[in-house]
């Protein structure tokens, strides 16, 4: 039976709380690894400012969904819009795999062709398994934010799954509307994702008493199945989604809108997601230590893209790619990633730094 867990930074619970200035964490699925860090941008260290970023890595079987948003700086709460969005991103796309994986294995238990009307009763089904999967769920693992020694961090917890009333009722609509579609289809998990997503920061900022503006922030989401590969993502504003190919090209896998204003970006709550969303396909092959995917916030990605050579670029993504896959001690390497992405140093860059590379490596040591 798979198991739920979520990794990173949680829903911040009262206005007065802030993220941990340096965060990281590592975990191994069949044939890949992720690590992710944030750390809080040199100009919020110097002038006593939380970090804004927020990331998350969940998982669920042989699945893994990664969230990373970036809390606009003018504005003094969107940190809670970050964590908001990520934890609900991850939680909606592992909720929307799981239903898929059940009702995947009653079609190839006799069920055959899904009728319309079977949709409900399958749903109905995974609601009631949903609680039996929680228990299985492991205890979340992060790095000391100070220290170099991981410790287990009991804040992060392992995923919830709220399954209210008006959200089974949506999503059996959904799953009916879809008629003999399968509802395991990516794209669609992650539109509903970002969708869901949206509505959960605009109830967040209504319980936290704030306009929805006041928690702005970008977002970019990401899905992977590790037994075939294959994925989906999905971006709102500015960050960057990099895909490391086996030839060694290093090419963003979305292209985002051009907002009016350049100095403005699209950010989930106050824009159309008609118009600021963008989801696209990447596949990289199990085992195919040459691959890999990098998510990054705008802090690292304008150090990456726009100060430099594009080259240099993918010579950088190489070098990181084949450390964090050859590496024998994962929560060690998670450490190194996040003492370099607070260390370096480049002229101009300030803003928070948050790094999620997706990589395959020998799988299934240190899997915490």
């Amino acid at each position: 039976m798979p198991d739920y867990a979520s990794y990173g930074d949680i829903p911040l619970p009262s206005l007065e709380a802030v993220h941990e200035p340096r965060r990281a964490v590592c975990r191994a699925v069949g044939a890949f690894r992720v690590f992710g860090a944030s750390v809080a941008g040199q100009d919020h260290v110097r002038r006593g400012l939380p970090r804004d970023d927020a990331f998350v890595v969940g998982t669920c079987g042989p699945w893994i969904a990664v969230g990373v948003c970036d809390g606009l700086g003018s504005r003094p709460l969107s940190r809670f819009g970050a964590s908001c969005v990520v934890e609900s991103l991850v939680r909606s796309l592992l909720q929307a795999t799981n239903g898929a994986e059940i009702m995947a294995a009653a079609n190839t238990s006799g069920v055959g062709g899904v009728r319309k009307g079977r949709w409900k009763t399958l749903w109905h089904r995974f609601l009631g398994r949903s609680r039996e999967l929680l228990k299985a769920a492991r205890a979340s693992y992060c790095l000391n934010p100070v220290g170099v020694r991981p410790v287990v961090c009991a804040a992060a917890s392992p995923m919830m799954l709220n399954f209210d009333s008006h959200t089974s009722r949506r999503i059996v609509n959904n799953l009916e509307s879809l008629d003999e579609t399968p509802p395991n289809e990516l794209h669609i998990s992650v539109k509903q994702s970002f969708a869901q997503a949206k509505d959960d920061l605009i109830s967040h900022a209504k319980t936290l008493g704030v306009s929805v503006e006041e928690l702005g922030c970008t977002a970019l989401a990401v899905l992977l199945d590790t037994r075939t590969g294959k994925g989906v993502l999905g971006q709102v504003g500015d960050g960057a989604v990099l895909q490391l190919s086996r030839d060694g090209a290093f090419n963003e896998v979305v292209d985002m809108p051009e907002t009016d204003d350049p100095q403005a970006t699209f950010v989930i709550g106050t824009s159309t997601l008609e118009s600021a969303l963008r989801i696209n396909r990447f596949c990289m092959t199990p085992g195919e230590k040459n691959a890999a995917i990098f998510v990054m916030t705008d802090g690292l990605s304008h150090d990456l893209l726009y100060t430099g050579r594009k080259d240099q670029a993918a010579t950088w993504a190489k070098s990181v790619n084949r450390l964090l896959s050859d590496a024998g001690d994962l929560s060690e390497t998670a450490n190194g990633m996040l003492r370099w992405l607070d260390e370096y140093r480049m002229s101009g860059s300030r803003d928070d730094r948050t790094l999620v590379v997706i990589t395959c490596g020998n799988g299934g040591e240190n899997q915490r």
